[in-house]
C-alpha cells in the first residue's frame, strides 16, 4: 500500500538537507495530511517523487533568494507548502 503523505515527508526531509547544504538556510516545509484514511491513492511512486523533489527544491530556492534580496542580513525565512 502506497502512502503519499509518507513519501512527501521523506522528500521534504531530503530537499531540506539539500537546501541547507546549498544555502546554509532552509525555509520551513509544512506538510499537512488532508486525506481521509480510507482514500485510495494510485500513482507511480517514482514519478510522484520526482515531481515533489523539483517542486520543493524550486520553492525553497526561490524563497531563500527572495528573502536574501529583501533582507540580506536575515538568516531565516518561512515557506509553507501543503498538499
Amino acid at each position: 500500500n502506497y502512502d503519499p503523505v509518507l513519501e512527501v515527508r521523506k522528500v521534504a526531509a531530503e530537499v531540506k538537507r539539500q537546501t541547507m547544504d546549498a544555502f546554509g538556510v532552509c525555509p520551513e516545509i509544512d506538510i499537512r495530511d488532508c486525506s481521509s484514511s480510507e482514500s485510495n491513492f494510485t500513482y507511480v511512486p517514482h514519478h510522484l517523487q520526482y515531481m515533489l523533489v523539483e517542486l520543493l527544491k524550486n520553492s525553497c530556492k526561490a524563497t531563500v533568494m527572495k528573502h536574501r534580496r529583501h533582507r540580506p542580513d536575515s538568516d531565516s525565512s518561512n515557506n509553507n507548502i501543503s498538499e
